[in-house]
């Protein structure tokens, strides 16, 4: 189990080396990520503005769920747990094991209407195959994509090139290749977080 006082001073030494963003789901540890993250955020004690809270729904311990009821119940739970009002970014968790067309049609505007209410900033999805973005970039609201393998990427660049290229209103899409290990590929937004 993770000690609590430990986590607490990774989370102080990571902010004041400069890194304010905090990606967690309800998904890793059973919860326990978010739990320990919102007692961390808690007692670092900096002004909510000044760090960014990412989290995820659709993917629980118990399977795949992406409907509009469940989304928006996790969202209250993971807000519980994270001890916040909002977070800045809610991801579809790993969209290519549910339903595209149940993710494009009911999941993604159930998340707009938590993002009108003021639960979360933006929308995100995450998923590996790469293919799956251009079914789920039919949605304008989706602000950030992330994949996780880095010889994928370079390999379908020109669909990167794409989703990187392509404006959703008044703002461009991020995507961010979620592989720590390697090189990020990270466009900006320009309603950036």
């Amino acid at each position: 189990m993770v000690l609590e006082f430990s986590s607490n001073g990774a989370v102080h030494e990571t902010f004041r080396l400069g890194i304010n963003f905090f990606d967690t789901s309800p998904y890793y540890g059973g919860t326990l990520s978010e739990k320990v993250l919102g007692k961390a955020l808690k007692a670092l004690g900096a002004p909510r503005q000044d760090y960014i809270v990412s989290t995820k729904c659709g993917r629980y311990i118990e399977g795949f769920d992406f409907s509009a009821e469940r989304v928006t119940r996790s969202i209250d739970e993971s807000l519980a747990r994270l001890q916040l009002d909002y977070v800045d970014i809610l991801q579809c968790h790993d969209i290519e094991f549910g339903s595209l067309d149940q993710v494009v049609n009911e999941t993604i505007p159930a998340l707009q209407k938590l993002k009108e209410a003021g639960k979360i900033r933006f929308i995100g999805v995450i998923g590996l195959p790469l293919e799956v973005f251009t079914r789920a970039r039919m949605a304008k609201e989706v602000a950030k994509f992330s994949s996780y393998v880095r010889q994928l990427v370079m390999q379908k660049a020109e669909l990167i090139h794409q989703l990187k290229s392509q404006e959703i209103g008044d703002r461009k899409t991020g995507f961010i290749k979620a592989a720590a290990t390697y090189e990020p590929f990270i466009t900006s937004i320009e309603d950036s977080v």
